[in-house]
Formats: C-alpha cells, sequence, structure tokens
C-alpha cells in the first residue's frame, strides 16, 4: 500500500487506479480507455480505429482537403495525386473532399482509394486541412518536413517535444496554403464533424 509500491493505489504505483499509474483508467494513464491514452478507443488515441488515429484497423481517411485539378483518372489534393476508377461529374475544382484508402509503405502512393465530398463524410466546411503520408526528408533547423511530396511547417508541434523522422508514417492537421505548396501544422485545430 506504500505510494512507491509497484502494485497499489496510490499516484506512483506502477498498476493502479491513478491518474499517474502506468496501467489505469485515468486519461493521463499509458494504457486505459481515455482520449490521451497512448493505446485506446478515442479519436486522439494514437492507436485506434477513429480516423484521425495515427494507426487504425481499417481503411481510414488519408486526406481532407481541396481539389486543386481533376483530369480523366486522377485528382490532385494537398499536392496528393489520388488515382479513381471513376471521378464523375460530381466533383470540381474547390470542392472540399475527404480521401479513404491506405498508404503504398513501398511508393509512399495512395491505394484503395475512395472519395466523398466533406459534407457526406459528417465535416464541417472548413479551412482545416488533413494529410497522412510518409516523411521524405526532414530540415531540423527550419522545422520543415517534406511529407508524401508537400512541405510541412511542424514548428508548432516542436513545442510539444515532437519531431518527425524520414519513413514516419504521419497525420498533419492544419492550414494549406496551396500557393506556397505549403502545410502549415497546427496541434490546437481539430477536424469538426457537423
Amino acid at each position: 500500500g506504500d505510494a512507491r509500491a509497484i502494485t497499489g493505489g496510490d499516484a506512483r504505483a506502477i498498476t493502479g487506479s491513478d491518474a499517474r499509474a502506468i496501467t489505469g483508467s485515468d486519461r493521463r494513464a499509458i494504457t486505459g480507455g481515455d482520449a490521451r491514452a497512448i493505446t485506446g478507443g478515442d479519436a486522439r488515441a494514437i492507436t485506434g480505429s477513429d480516423a484521425r488515429a495515427i494507426t487504425g484497423s481499417d481503411t481510414r481517411m488519408i486526406l481532407l482537403g481541396r481539389i486543386s485539378l481533376i483530369e480523366s483518372d486522377f485528382v490532385s489534393i494537398l499536392g496528393q495525386s489520388v488515382f479513381l476508377d471513376q471521378i464523375g461529374s460530381r466533383f470540381g475544382i474547390g470542392d472540399i473532399v475527404a480521401v479513404y484508402g491506405s498508404i503504398d509503405i513501398d511508393t509512399g502512393g495512395i491505394v484503395g482509394a475512395t472519395m466523398v465530398s466533406a459534407r457526406d463524410a459528417g465535416f464541417r466546411a472548413s479551412t482545416a486541412s488533413y494529410l497522412t503520408g510518409l516523411v521524405d526528408s526532414v530540415d531540423y533547423s527550419t522545422g520543415k518536413a517534406l511529407v508524401s511530396g508537400l512541405m510541412v511547417d511542424y514548428n508548432a508541434l516542436s513545442a510539444t517535444g515532437w519531431a518527425p523522422r524520414v519513413g514516419d508514417q504521419v497525420s498533419v492537421t492544419g492550414y494549406h496554403y496551396g500557393s506556397l505548396g505549403l502545410l502549415v501544422a497546427d496541434p490546437q485545430l481539430r477536424l469538426e464533424r457537423r
């Protein structure tokens, strides 16, 4: 029952119910069901099934952004070429869409892609953009990384001690400046559901 016991109810126990326990039900537990747990079922968990989870159990959202180019068999969103069997006439340049699929680890491309309007995907129209991709290169001196060919400014994430590494698969929510080819990450920004 002592505070430094391996198993006990005190805050510093390895297994226990307190907030700082390694295994527990509180939000700061390493394994738990709360939103900020490292392993959990909530949207912000690192491992989980939600669209914003870094590792999910199913096809997940890869992109949320405006269409900048439409060709016969692909569209460009956030600088990413999304190949589709059928695009149809219901999408136009400037439309905000969500793309679901998987990342091919070997090529970095999006495979098994499905595209729907942001509204049909349940998102509110906003200026927020979302990208999941592979880190191609990192410039630690400027706080910028090339993610699947798109330049990402991750300076706002540096305060949390996070920095990407080449080869990492990352998910970034932020503001896309199309004319600059730049996505500015914002850790406070959340994709809003309707």
